[in-house]
């Protein structure tokens, strides 16, 4: 969204022109007129910048372009926390969390996509009582070559086979090292 965007729209909004017209909150909330009282909470970090309100670098978007502006948040499909990330340096407006829940809640293509199962629990491997009762092996690619890594989770003994050395193979590595 840009400044000029949103002093487009800012130019037919009736709430936003008296958030641009206020110089100052009164003492008490009851004070404030209705239009602005939602702005009562970020009254310290709003400014004005090309005759667009900001709380500190954020632009605040005009009610009008509210939708036009999750659509450009939600483009690439991201979760909340993904949606919340990209916005928190960039737009805000009175009840931007609630808005940004509900627009991501009605996307189909997300709904559709999303996770529909929920996340098993971790269970806690237990703790090895002796040498070997429980090993660990990993297969990996480093420098174009290929390595397997086989750890004694009791002491943390580590075994590294390279190119060659069952390393393609790491049932192979466990049986060169193990029989």
């Amino acid at each position: 969204m840009t400044v000029t965007a949103a002093a487009i729209a800012a130019e037919h909004h009736n709430e936003y022109q008296a958030l641009l017209q206020t110089k100052g909150f009164p003492e008490t909330k009851t004070e404030v007129s209705g239009m602005i009282r939602q702005y009562w909470s970020v009254q310290e970090i709003l400014h004005e910048y090309e005759s667009v309100a900001t709380m500190d670098l954020r632009i605040i978007i005009p009610r009008n372009l509210s939708r036009q502006t999750l659509e450009n948040l939600h483009a690439a499909h991201q979760d909340l926390t993904g949606m919340r990330a990209r916005s928190k340096l960039s737009v805000w407006w009175p009840g931007f969390n609630k808005d940004l829940e509900r627009f991501l809640a009605s996307c189909m293509h997300c709904r559709y996509m999303g996770k529909s199962q929920s996340r098993e629990p971790l269970s806690p491997t237990p703790c090895p009582t002796y040498p070997f009762e429980s090993v660990v092996a990993d297969h990996f690619d480093y420098g174009g070559h290929q390595y397997t890594a086989i750890a004694n989770r009791f002491s943390g003994w580590l075994e590294v086979f390279g190119d060659g050395c069952g390393a393609g193979n790491p049932v192979q590595a466990c049986k060169d090292l193990f029989t």
